[in-house]
């Protein structure tokens, strides 16, 4: 979490993504290649959060660089990064010049602190690839939304063809729960759970991340059922929220067989 976090905009075109590894293997960004020049200062950045005018970097300051760097709100910068985009031999490199608006520190994390940049004039390369990002995740939202999906059940050769690695965890009192998932679909999930923690119940939201070839990441979801089969083993479903991986995921299954999943037409 950030502190003093900017108030959203109404202007749907600039809404902020969250640049997650999905991001950034989806436009091609090349992370270690995005710097931020400041007067004399060269600072190797992360992107955080970005919208067309706005970049939030991800930064490692001290508490002292920290406050050095403050006194630099409101100055002109320049950011540097760098694309690889599909049928490109080389990185796309754009050079973004840019208004410090705020440097803000991470709660969470010690040693971190994110700027907030505002990017003028826009490069034409830096707003379209963002824009044709934008556009993946409306046509997975879309496709999650128009989908009521029935489950399929794990089995060897569907984990093979959706390149899962069966491997799932809840997250939850800061303790990390093994999932035994035998029945997955864009927006369903069942499983067993071992000592499951006691918000495993029906109406309750837990964190699940889920383990693919392709893939890493977390997505939300709430409990709709959840029985005890065996002392110490409950079996629970979790319908899920909207997640580009997961849908992604599907997609390109789809793709591979050629075949629509059952129910996902």
């Amino acid at each position: 979490m950030v502190k003093e976090a900017p108030e959203p905009l109404a202007d749907p075109w600039d809404e902020l993504l969250d640049f997650t590894a999905f991001a950034v293997k989806k436009t091609g960004l090349l992370s270690p290649e995005t710097i931020l020049t400041v007067d004399e200062y060269t600072l190797h950045a992360a992107f955080y959060k970005a919208s067309a005018s706005r970049l939030f970097l991800l930064v490692a300051l001290s508490k002292l660089e920290l406050a050095l760097f403050r006194k630099y709100e409101k100055t002109y910068a320049g950011t540097t990064m760098a694309f690889m985009q599909p049928g490109m031999k080389r990185p796309l490199r754009i050079f973004a010049r840019c208004t410090i608006v705020r440097i803000a520190e991470l709660t969470q994390r010690d040693g971190f602190s994110v700027i907030e940049t505002e990017i003028k004039p826009i490069p034409d390369d830096y707003g379209r690839i963002l824009e044709e990002y934008r556009a993946l995740l409306a046509c997975l939202k879309e496709d999650y939304e128009r989908c009521a999906n029935p489950s399929t059940r794990v089995t060897p050769e569907f984990s093979k063809l959706l390149g899962f690695n069966n491997f799932a965890e809840l997250h939850a009192y800061g303790s990390k729960f093994e999932l035994a998932v035998y029945s997955i679909a864009s927006n369903h999930l069942e499983f067993l759970i071992k000592a499951a923690p006691p918000d495993i119940v029906p109406g309750n939201s837990s964190s699940i991340r889920l383990f693919f070839q392709m893939h890493q990441f977390f997505v939300q979801g709430r409990v709709t059922k959840a029985e005890q089969v065996s002392p110490g083993v409950v079996r629970a479903e979790m319908d899920l929220d909207f997640s580009p991986e997961l849908m992604d995921i599907f997609a390109r299954y789809r793709e591979r067989t050629r075949l629509l999943v059952p129910g996902q037409h």
